[in-house]
């Protein structure tokens, strides 16, 4: 058996698996806790007993089933990769104790509920969780693909309707701003930040999880950044994954900037930018009940511009207090980020605009070069979470990303 760590430091078994085998999966003990960590374990199983281990189920140290996931991985070909994915969702990991898990056949235990659903539509992927549509990632309606509508768990819409929908009263600034997005205000002099400038283009969409799944839904979305004059500059991968937390649900959003030119791009010291979210004039610092936390203790108007692992943003919608908690994880670019949090309600990570946030600061000193070929990585986390941030609550779901928990598999019993 060898184990070697992958993102979110999991742990992959290379053995051996009869139809009757039994693993045990144990998170190891930290000196940190958790909540709603997100987990993943790869198990080597021959093709002859796929389709069993398919149907195993993951029990917890009291024999409880857990909700979770059992993927094949698939080459690009299509042909089986020889690995299974086990994805699920630990609510609570204590400090300083391991977690045990069971990964075993069904035996009559009852498969659990599935949770999310993916389904193709005309706009992009629709997702529901638990039966209730939550989520759309749209490639049709904008010059750039953004995740629009967002709601919460009761069908409230949790990001502000224009440019999509007209809400009488709601502003109607910065049409850019259009539910969670991606872009900058200048990659080699181009905009990719306003609707006017360069366009991000959808190529594929592609869950990779089930389409109605026990623990995550997961999606794969390539596009191409292609400029006003038709020219192709970055090939963009995002793997975005759901995941139910805290009453509501995170997002985690992978992003692989590729460099398709065969000179440098230059991300640009901008203010524009980068990977954002607009939220609902309800909840904004200016004109409504609002309030800004960053993990520096700063709060409200004191936060912009300035460098943080996260920021929280809450405030009330609908007539309920609810929050986003914005994490930059410590393998993006640029971290810890700078934060774009406006009191009218944009709010955004931004890693390049130094000369901008610092005062003092020269032009161009957030540029950040990418030569041809070479990829710019970005990472960040979103939970969606009733009231107002909890210390306790935003520390143990930021140590996932931070100090993710050590996992192995150990083969016990194989027929």
């Amino acid at each position: 058996m060898k184990i070697i760590s992958l993102f979110f430091c999991i742990a992959i078994l290379f053995c051996d698996l009869a139809y009757a085998n039994t693993y045990q999966i144990t998170v190891g003990k930290s000196d940190v806790s958790y909540e709603w960590a997100p987990l993943q374990a790869v198990i080597k199983v021959p093709s002859a007993d796929l389709q069993s281990v398919c149907n195993y189920v993951l029990m917890d140290a009291q024999g409880e089933t857990i909700p979770a996931d059992i993927v094949p991985v698939m080459h690009r070909s299509g042909k089986y990769a020889g690995t299974v994915q086990v994805y699920w969702v630990a609510k609570a990991l204590p400090k300083g104790e391991d977690t045990l898990y069971r990964l075993a056949p069904r035996n009559g235990n009852p498969k659990p509920k599935a949770v999310f659903n993916l389904r193709r539509s005309s706009e992009g992927l629709n997702i529901s969780l638990d039966g209730r549509p939550i989520a759309t990632y749209n490639v049709v309606s904008r010059p750039k693909p953004v995740i629009w509508p967002l709601r919460d768990l009761e069908g409230d819409l949790i990001v502000r309707g224009y440019p999509m929908i007209h809400v009488a009263g709601e502003s109607t600034d910065h049409p850019h701003h259009c539910g969670i997005w991606l872009g900058h205000g200048s990659v080699s002099g181009h905009d990719f930040w306003l609707d006017s400038g360069g366009r991000i283009v959808n190529q594929s969409l592609k869950p990779l999880t089930p389409r109605e799944s026990y623990a995550i839904g997961k999606f794969k979305a390539v596009a191409k950044w292609i400029t006003r004059k038709g020219e192709p500059l970055i090939q963009d991968t995002r793997v975005i994954t759901f995941y139910p937390a805290d009453h509501e649900y995170m997002m985690d959003f992978e992003i692989y900037l590729k460099n398709i030119t065969h000179g440098d791009l230059v991300f640009e010291d901008s203010k524009e930018g980068t990977f954002g979210l607009r939220i609902p004039d309800s909840m904004r610092l200016a004109g409504g009940d609002g309030h800004i936390l960053s993990a520096t203790g700063l709060r409200d108007s004191q936060v912009w511009g300035t460098r943080a692992n996260w920021v929280d943003y809450s405030g009330t919608v609908d007539g309920k207090t609810l929050g986003f908690l914005f994490m930059d994880a410590p393998d993006s670019y640029g971290h810890p980020t700078y934060w774009h949090a406006r009191d009218y309600g944009l709010f955004a990570a931004n890693p390049f605009g130094e000369h901008f946030f610092v005062k003092g600061a020269p032009k161009g000193a957030g540029d950040h070069n990418v030569p041809a070929g070479g990829v710019l990585h970005l990472h960040y986390r979103i939970l969606v979470h009733p009231g107002t941030p909890r210390q306790e609550m935003v520390q143990r779901v930021w140590n996932d990303l931070n100090h993710p928990p050590h996992v192995s598999v150990k083969l016990l019993a194989k027929d």
